[in-house]
Parts: structure tokens; sequence; C-alpha cells
């Protein structure tokens, strides 16, 4: 059951990172930052903890409101890094001030 938890985080965070890069670079480029996020940080330390769920829900959340920032993509955004927080407070709530700043 653990080896299908790190293999379900590992390809959601390969998801949401070339999700994140395609938005930022070509699409050759954004494979090759995915695959060493994977490679060198991910496969280095193949354990599921809080950490990385909460990194995965960060993600999401700055994903959700890279492309249009409305009112309901920022509200789905702070749900996330509520979730975020439960998982690692400091990384929720660091990436909520980061949030509130691109905002203003």
């Amino acid at each position: 059951m653990t080896n299908a938890a790190v293999l379900l985080l590992g390809v959601a965070l390969y998801w949401i990172c070339f999700s994140i890069a395609l938005r930022l670079m070509e699409q050759e480029l954004a494979l090759l930052a995915s695959f060493l996020f994977l490679g060198l940080t991910y496969a280095r330390l193949l354990n599921a903890t809080h950490h990385w769920f909460s990194l995965l829900t960060v993600l999401c959340a700055v994903r959700i409101i890279m492309p249009v920032r409305t009112t309901p993509r920022v509200a789905a955004a702070g749900i996330l890094l509520g979730i975020a927080s439960c998982f690692t407070q400091t990384a929720g709530a660091a990436v909520l001030l980061a949030v509130l700043m691109s905002l203003v």
C-alpha cells in the first residue's frame, strides 16, 4: 500500500510540475524540468511524508490561479492552501502570504 502511495504521489507531482512549467516555457523544456525534479529530487527521497502532500496541494493552488485570477479561483486556491497548512503549517502560510502579496 505504501508503494502505491509513493507511486501515485510521484505521478501527481510530475503532472503538476509539468502543467506549471508548460505555462512558463516550451513543451520540451517543461518535460526536462519535470523529469529533473522527479529524477533528482523525488527519486532520491522515495517516501510519502506530509511534506510531499503539502507541496502537491501548494502546487495545485498555484496552478489554479496561474491563468486567471478570478474570485472562484482565488477561493479554490485558498481552500487548497488551507489543506496544505494541515499537512505542513509553514508551507501553507508562506504560499498564502505570497499569493496575497501577488493579489495586491
